[in-house]
């Protein structure tokens, strides 16, 4: 049976926010809870919110506050910043500057939602830690300074999600996106998982394990509708 460490990103004051309005997100609003599972990783998009006046480039350190509990497995790059994008690091490691230039000005004035970076990141051990930014440089299409004043950062909980049941290896993410969807751990999403997801509900298996992987109506909770809804995705994308 596999044993597996989760990544739970925790959004709520997990930004940085320029004196001018514009904000650095940690991380992308669609991408509430992060989770990894023995080699997999999870995806953590840092984006600004807005570019008033463009965007030519940046350059910033992204790391832990605490090391040993999370690692960075390997950065990719949004389609503006492909041609001109660096990473000076060592990967999978706790510390990476990344910076990238839009050379063709495709983030254009009043854009939204910027993507600057993909961060791939697993969990190392149990325990907390948090995303942290330093950002040397963030220039607009004039030429001109984005200020960047730091706020608090995302919390990320390492922790173990046991197998469902014990002839089971441990659930997984497949998609990435922070909810569990192959229940069984055979790497392969299919009715059998809506089986065991059920069981482990009925029986109160999760109860005892955290909700977040498991909450798929996103209500703070795990109930049998995370269960229709986990159903009703599967059947719909396949």
């Amino acid at each position: 049976m596999l044993k597996l460490f989760g990544v739970l990103i925790l959004i709520g004051l997990m930004c940085i926010a320029s004196v001018n309005g514009a904000t650095v997100v940690i991380p992308s609003a669609q991408i509430a809870n992060c989770y990894a599972n023995d080699g997999e990783t999870s995806n953590v998009t840092l984006y600004l919110d807005q570019a008033k006046d463009g965007l030519s480039g940046y350059k910033m350190t992204i790391g832990f506050s605490i090391s040993g509990i999370a690692k960075i497995n390997s950065v990719s790059f949004p389609e503006w910043a492909n041609t001109t994008h660096n990473v000076v690091g060592t990967l999978p490691g706790q510390k990476v500057t990344v910076s990238a230039a839009d050379l063709y000005q495709k983030v254009q004035s009043g854009s939204k939602k910027v993507p600057l970076c993909t961060l791939d990141i697993s969990g190392i051990t149990f325990g907390t830690t948090s995303l942290t930014v330093e950002v040397t440089e963030m220039t607009n299409d004039y030429g001109k300074s984005i200020p960047i004043t730091p706020y608090p950062y995302s919390s990320i909980i390492v922790y173990s999600i046991p197998p469902l049941q014990s002839s089971l290896d441990a659930p997984r993410d497949m998609n990435h996106d922070g909810l569990l969807d192959d229940f069984n751990g055979n790497r392969v999403i299919d009715m059998n998982d809506i089986v065991v997801f059920f069981q482990a509900w009925s029986y109160g298996v999760t109860n005892s394990l955290p909700v977040a992987p498991f909450d798929y109506n996103q209500n703070g909770r795990v109930d049998v509708n995370d269960i229709v809804t986990y159903f009703n995705l599967i059947w719909k994308t396949s």
